[in-house]
């Protein structure tokens, strides 16, 4: 490096008019170059998938000659692993692409970079489950959805949470008893496990109503002026620890001919939660009534669409009499103590029933009123 010499001044007394000066160029002088550190900073952050830091490195030995500042343009740091790596597990670099504005490219400066630890803790998960009422306050781990799952990472959750009541509803994580959600036995597994946490999770998980379906069987009876069926209720999703009471069906009208069976409303479920924790569902089917046999004393009975007639009796009454006066009904043409078939039958009642039966006396299975006429 060549250097010139400038500006001298001689102090002899005389302005320097006592000697004679000579200026001799140094061609062997040479200007080190100044020690610049950059040190990246100690960062604590939240997993988040990144190796990004928010914080800026330090820089250590810039120059200030006069009429001149030099500074160096930073790119910012980073941690060296995106992954969680324990208690002061993780390093920070100071990340490339700075620069050093001294007027000379950066060459006046030798220049030092240096890194620091740092710590990456887990991200505490969010997640969120809904399922069916089933008398249990287990919530599976697959029934979880996490709902901030970096999108690149792999995560899985086995075990179950657990809830602070079987019924249906909201539990949250932190929530006040009955609503409260807790981990359980949830264990996180799949390769980005170690970068997640339960702990501290947050959440929901929703319980919604069952179905529940009660269904009335197909039933057959004899006459009997009631709509009573022994039928026994069809239940179809009812959870192993509740249970139903006063559970019975019966037939739509206590008349003789095709009837529907309908689930009686009086029915109980015992569930806990007055019956809530189900959507219930009542199904029906197609029966029958048909005539009742008359006992020793009756020649035959006849039943009535309008009230139903049990009681009407012919008690072996002579020929000519009228047999049913207790009902609207009369018999005609060849009246005998006996019914039989093609008797003629008259009166107020008649065709307002459908199907009459008479079964005293009768072959087997009855004989029934078809049109005005008994027919077996």
């Amino acid at each position: 490096k060549t250097i010139n010499a400038s500006n001298v001044a001689i102090g002899d007394g005389n302005g320097g008019n006592n000697y004679s000066v000579t200026l001799d160029p140094n061609t062997a002088s040479s200007i080190t170059k100044a020690p610049l550190a950059i040190n990246a900073v100690t960062d604590t952050k939240v997993y988040d998938g990144t190796t990004s830091s928010s914080l800026t490195p330090a820089v250590v030995g810039l120059q200030t000659p006069a009429g001149h500042v030099d500074s160096v343009t930073l790119n910012g740091q980073g941690f060296a692993s995106k992954n969680v790596l324990g208690a002061n597990g993780s390093t920070l670099v100071v990340n490339s692409g700075y620069a050093v504005n001294d007027g000379n490219n950066g060459l006046n400066y030798s220049v030092t970079l240096s890194g620091a630890i740092g710590q990456i803790n887990p991200l505490a998960l969010s997640i969120s489950a809904t399922r069916v009422y089933n008398g249990l306050t287990g919530i599976g781990g697959g029934l979880f959805a996490i709902n901030n799952l970096i999108a690149t990472d792999s995560l899985t959750l086995t075990g179950s949470a657990t809830v602070d009541s079987k019924n249906i509803g909201t539990y949250t994580f932190g929530g006040a008893s009955p609503n409260g959600l807790s981990v359980g036995s949830l264990t996180l597994g799949g390769s980005s496990a170690d970068n997640y946490t339960l702990a501290k999770a947050a959440g929901q998980a929703v319980i919604n109503p069952a179905s529940l379906n009660l269904a009335a069987v197909t039933d057959t009876k004899n006459y009997d002026g009631t709509t009573q069926s022994t039928g026994v209720v069809t239940v179809t999703g009812l959870a192993a620890s509740d249970s139903l009471s006063n559970l019975s069906q019966h037939f739509d009208l206590p008349d003789i001919g095709i009837r529907t069976l309908l689930v009686d409303p009086n029915y109980i479920l015992n569930d806990g939660n007055g019956g809530n924790n189900y959507m219930v569902v009542l199904g029906s089917a197609s029966g029958a009534i048909v005539g009742g046999q008359g006992n020793s004393n009756n020649a035959g009975n006849i039943a009535g669409a309008v009230e139903p007639k049990y009681g009407a009796r012919y008690n072996n009454n002579t020929a000519g009499s009228n047999p049913f006066n207790d009902d609207q009904y009369q018999l005609s043409g060849g009246i005998s103590p006996i019914v039989v078939v093609g008797d003629v039958v008259s009166g107020g009642d008649v065709g307002s029933g459908g199907h009459h039966n008479i079964n005293e006396n009768a072959p087997a299975g009855g004989c029934i009123l078809v049109g005005n006429k008994i027919s077996c």
